[in-house]
């Protein structure tokens, strides 16, 4: 793989790191909110408010779980791993990657494992 698309995705994946901490940052402040605002309510305003804050863990879980997969291949670029396919090997195109950059496997294993995870 070219070292001029590597040092793309590296930034773009840079990019995504800073801006998930930055949504988690937000999505913490707003949390601290809820929780601040919590003078006695009547039901409607207490389920609206238990609504709000699952959505919110939700949210930041998914969050988390982005952030995770964007440093792990941050972490795949510095090993010289990025790009490679975890179940097979092969290498990732590249334009599945600039779709995801952070993508550990190549179509034909992901259309595997889509297929042997339906039901039957």
């Amino acid at each position: 793989m070219e070292d001029s698309f590597i040092r793309e995705m590296e930034q773009l994946l840079c990019a995504q790191e800073e801006e998930i901490i930055r949504n988690l940052i937000s999505e913490n402040e707003s949390f601290e909110s809820l929780i601040n605002d919590s003078v006695p309510k009547d039901n409607a305003d207490q389920a609206a408010g238990d609504i709000d804050s699952k959505v919110l863990d939700v949210v930041t879980r998914r969050e988390l779980q982005k952030l995770n997969q964007v440093r792990n291949a941050i972490a795949r670029i510095k090993s010289n791993h990025y790009g490679v396919c975890i179940r097979c090997g092969n290498k990732i195109p590249q334009d599945r990657l600039r779709a995801i950059p952070y993508a550990t496997v190549c179509m034909d294993c992901k259309t595997a494992m889509e297929k042997s995870a339906e039901p039957k």
